[in-house]
C-alpha cells in the first residue's frame, strides 16, 4: 500500500505553523513541505513519476519565484502529460480571490481559494489552513 502525501507548497513559517495542526487532526497523510511554487512543482512531478499523486496540494499564490497560479497551470499539463485525474488544489494566500484568482480557479478546475486573515496570529493561520484541508480531504476520499 502506498503512502498518501498532501503537498504544501507555502511559506515555511505558515507550513511550519500548520504541522502540529495537522499531525494533530489526525489526517493520516504524509506532509511533503516545500518552500515556494517552483519547488512544489518539482516535488509534485516527482511524485507523479512514481504514480504517487498527492492527495491535495497547496499553493501560495504570491510566490516570487513561481507565483502560485503559475506553478498550478504547469502542475496540470503535467497531469494531463501523465494522463491523470486532477489534483485538489487549495490556493492559501493573502490576497482575496480577485478577477484573476477566480479566473485561474475557473480554468484549473478542483481548485478552491482561502484567503489568509490578515490580523490572524500564525497559530490562528494555521489552524485556519488545517480545518480548510481536513475539509477538503473528507471530499476527496469520499
Amino acid at each position: 500500500m502506498s503512502t498518501e502525501r498532501i503537498l504544501v507548497a507555502v511559506s515555511k513559517d505558515i507550513a511550519d505553523a500548520a504541522r502540529p495542526s495537522l499531525e494533530a487532526a489526525g489526517i493520516g497523510a504524509e506532509i511533503v513541505q516545500v518552500d515556494d511554487g517552483a519547488r512544489g512543482l518539482t516535488a509534485f512531478v516527482k511524485l507523479l513519476r512514481v504514480r504517487q499523486p498527492p492527495l491535495l496540494v497547496v499553493l501560495d499564490a504570491s510566490h516570487e519565484r513561481l507565483p502560485g497560479t503559475r506553478a498550478a497551470r504547469a502542475m496540470r499539463a503535467v497531469e494531463r502529460g501523465f494522463e491523470m485525474e486532477a489534483v485538489p488544489i487549495l490556493f492559501y494566500t493573502a490576497g482575496a480571490a480577485d478577477e484573476s484568482m477566480r479566473g485561474a480557479l475557473a480554468q484549473l478546475g478542483r481548485a478552491v481559494h482561502l484567503k489568509r486573515p490578515d490580523d490572524a496570529s500564525m497559530a490562528e493561520q494555521a489552524v485556519r489552513m488545517t480545518k480548510a484541508i481536513v475539509k477538503l480531504l473528507q471530499k476527496v476520499r469520499g
